[in-house]
């Protein structure tokens, strides 16, 4: 009995070992790293209603997350640059364009599916919109 126990106690010490020297920081599949496309649509006055496409190219380092992304509506398009941190589930990126005020976009992996981003964009004209981003092959 004291065998098992002790072989017992062993098997637990070697996984939390195990666990103990895994990288600090695993984004596994949950890696904002990549290309990724959406649309939002912005309410203007009366019924009208304006479609952002917009367009992402994400780097992640540990939890560092930088890139550019492309915002088109209509003939025009805006390039900006992100910045943002990864904390799983959320994404939050901030995008600057020259002449244009931040854009904040506060996004999660909705039902732990690793290639959609979904949340609310705020700032630059947009009030809230949900934007959700499909990772592109």
């Amino acid at each position: 009995m004291a065998i098992g126990k002790t072989l017992s106690f062993a098997a637990a010490a070697v996984a939390l070992v195990a666990l103990a020297c895994r990288q600090p920081l695993d984004v596994g599949n949950f890696s904002a790293a990549g290309h990724w496309k959406g649309t939002a649509v912005q309410p203007v006055q009366g019924t009208d209603s304006a479609r952002y496409t917009f367009v992402f190219d994400l780097e992640q380092n540990e939890s560092d997350v930088s890139g550019t992304a492309t915002i088109q509506s209509g003939t025009e398009t805006i390039e900006a640059e992100v910045d943002g941190h990864w904390d799983f589930p959320a994404v939050t990126m901030r995008l600057t364009a020259p002449g244009f005020a931040p854009l904040d976009y506060a996004a999660a992996y909705p039902n732990s599916r690793s290639d959609t981003l979904r949340g609310p964009i705020a700032g630059s004209g947009f009030a809230s919109t949900t934007l959700t981003i499909v990772r592109q092959p």
